[in-house]
């Protein structure tokens, strides 16, 4: 199975999520234990839809459910599901060429269980907008922090990003440390340093 079709545009998202992307973490499986023998749970929801689907990643596979699980994810991705389809061609432009750095970190990045047991002291909200894309206009969602929801009193970061300097990434042109540096942020700007500080230190970036 190629990336082009795990996101082929017009796909329903129970088409995607809850066959395409497991059928083809299938095929990648091997890959996936050299950089993770922890389990890492992440979440989305499509909020003008409620719908909600839920991932969990392991040394086994990948088990995606159309609803919470019982464990907290490591982070959840909040936005609608007019804009995921409006997307799915950019993804593909980003994920395919991605996908072909990742003999770049073989053996220098390992996730842990460990590791993210110490990420689960972070809590907040990462608001990110999307900037500079094909058709100009921008593209809005949320990452919420080791939950599903975020509390009132959330700390909430605003972060805004082009889609050039994603261009860029997804290439190797640049780094994602470097990538990372030219975000323009606003709000709890401290959460983010933090988290920063606490990939690099944990991954050793």
């Amino acid at each position: 199975m190629k990336w082009s079709e795990v996101f082929e545009p017009g796909l329903s998202t129970d088409e995607l999520f809850l066959k395409r992307l497991p059928a083809m973490q299938k095929t990648r499986q091997q890959e996936f234990r050299e950089f993770s023998s922890a389990t890492i749970i992440v979440s989305v929801l499509f909020e003008d839809v409620d719908q909600r689907f839920t991932l969990t990643f392991d040394e086994d596979g990948l088990e995606v459910i159309d609803e919470e699980a019982i464990d907290f994810p490591v982070a959840s991705a909040r936005g609608r599901l007019s804009d995921w389809q409006r997307a799915l061609p950019w993804i593909q432009e980003l994920v395919i060429p991605a996908d072909a750095q990742v003999a770049r970190y073989r053996g220098k990045v390992h996730l842990t269980p460990e590791m993210i047991e110490r990420f689960e002291r972070f809590d907040g909200v990462f608001e990110v907008t999307v900037t500079d894309l094909p058709d100009a206009r921008p593209l809005t969602f949320s990452i919420v922090l080791n939950d599903y929801e975020a509390p009132d009193d959330a700390r909430v970061v605003r972060a805004s990003v082009g889609w050039p300097l994603l261009q860029d990434v997804a290439h190797g042109r640049i780094d994602p440390v470097q990538g990372a540096r030219q975000l323009t942020m606003s709000g709890e700007v401290g959460l983010a340093l933090e988290i920063g500080a606490f990939i690099m230190r944990e991954l050793g970036l």
